[in-house]
C-alpha cells in the first residue's frame, strides 16, 4: 500500500515477502525398499529412516523422484502426525 506521499506504508514490503515465499510442501509416510535403503538413503534435510516402519517425508521433488525410481514406497495404511 503506497500512502498519498508515494512512499511504501510500514510492513507492507515485508508482508508482500512473506506472501510471496514457498509454502511448505505436505507431509507424506514412506517406507524403504530394502534394508539397504533404510540404512544408505536419507532425506536431504537430514531425515533417516527408523529401525523399524515408516517415516515421514516431505512432498518434494526428492521424495518424488525416491517414489518413481522404486527406493522407496508411500505407505498407504499410515496417517502422518499433526504438526502442534
Amino acid at each position: 500500500m503506497v500512502d498519498v506521499r508515494g512512499q511504501f506504508v510500514r510492513g507492507d514490503k515485508a508482508r508482500e515477502r512473506l506472501a510471496a515465499r514457498p509454502k511448505s510442501p505436505k507431509i507424506i509416510c514412506v517406507n524403504p525398499k530394502d534394508e539397504t535403503v533404510r540404512k544408505n538413503i536419507k532425506h536431504p534435510r537430514g531425515i533417516a529412516f527408523r529401525p523399524t516402519g515408516s517415516i515421514e517425508w516431505p512432498d518434494d521433488k526428492f521424495t518424488k523422484r525416491r517414489l518413481r525410481d522404486g527406493t522407496v514406497t508411500l505407505a498407504k495404511d499410515e496417517i502422518p502426525p499433526a504438526k502442534t
